[in-house]
């Protein structure tokens, strides 16, 4: 397999100097392996559920809430006069 060998020249080979030969390496073998078919031995648990929530689900909900809860502040800041036209971030000219 070409994308597990390492390619090197092979100066052990008289017949044929300067020619690129193949060095099989196990390890990498086993790596690619293992990288290929991961997600036929995956087991969902409520570790990896935890983990989907904490790092996708969590972080988007709490951005959200912010954003909500920082223009609702400024909303009302407007509409009871605080805030003059003038001095509004976003406003039409």
């Amino acid at each position: 397999m070409v994308a597990c060998a390492l390619l090197s020249i092979a100066p052990h080979r008289p017949d044929s100097p300067g020619v690129l030969g193949l060095k099989f390496d196990t390890g990498v073998q086993r790596f690619i392996a293992m990288r290929a078919t991961g997600y036929d031995h995956f087991k969902p648990t409520p570790k990896s559920a935890g983990y989907g929530l904490g790092l996708v689900f969590i972080p988007i909900a709490l951005y959200a809430w912010l954003l909500k809860s920082s223009r609702d502040k400024q909303e009302h800041k407007y509409r009871t006069g605080q805030v003059a036209y003038r001095d509004r971030r976003f406003k039409f000219i």
